[in-house]
């Protein structure tokens, strides 16, 4: 079913971001170099829905197939979807961004530095670029805007 393999993607990143140092990460960015990400997120994002569409679709064929001659294929299919679905989450994670919701919203995180404290910058697949943070060890998910103020510090650091 769809949602047993929403769920299943979803289960994958959370393991990730387990494994990932999500708390202390190894690099941090301005907002110009998470916007520059943007496209290539954009597209890995685009790859991870087309696989998730045939997904459907596979999944809507295996409903109806009786025999093991006619499931194999499909099963083989299926897998090789959800291992390149696994395979574009990493290729994300590797950029240094974190991905909160791969399937809904598109929403990604990118660690960074503003006025010296940890905050995450917060991108969403409906945006052209980041244009909202929220402090990175606060229970409170209220995201602020991206200012880019005098006062405003936004350090890089790798």
């Amino acid at each position: 079913m769809v949602i047993k393999r929403d769920a299943q993607l979803l289960e994958h990143q959370k393991e990730r971001c387990m494994l990932s140092s999500w708390l202390m990460p190894g690099r941090y960015f301005t907002p110009q170099e998470a916007n520059d990400l943007v496209p290539t997120i954009r597209a890995y994002f685009r790859k991870i829905r087309e696989h998730g569409q045939v997904l459907l679709e596979l999944e809507k064929r295996m409903a109806v197939v009786i025999t093991d001659e006619d499931r194999h294929p499909l099963e083989r299919e299926i897998a090789r979807r959800e291992s390149g679905q696994a395979h574009l989450l990493d290729r994300i994670d590797a950029l240094g961004a974190q991905i909160i919701d791969p399937l809904e919203m598109g929403r990604v995180r990118f660690p960074a530095l503003r006025n010296g404290e940890p905050v995450w910058l917060v991108w969403n697949l409906h945006e052209t670029q980041v244009n909202q943070w929220t402090p990175m060890r606060s229970f409170v998910f209220g995201q602020r805007p991206v200012d880019q103020a005098k006062d405003v510090r936004w350090e890089w650091r790798n």
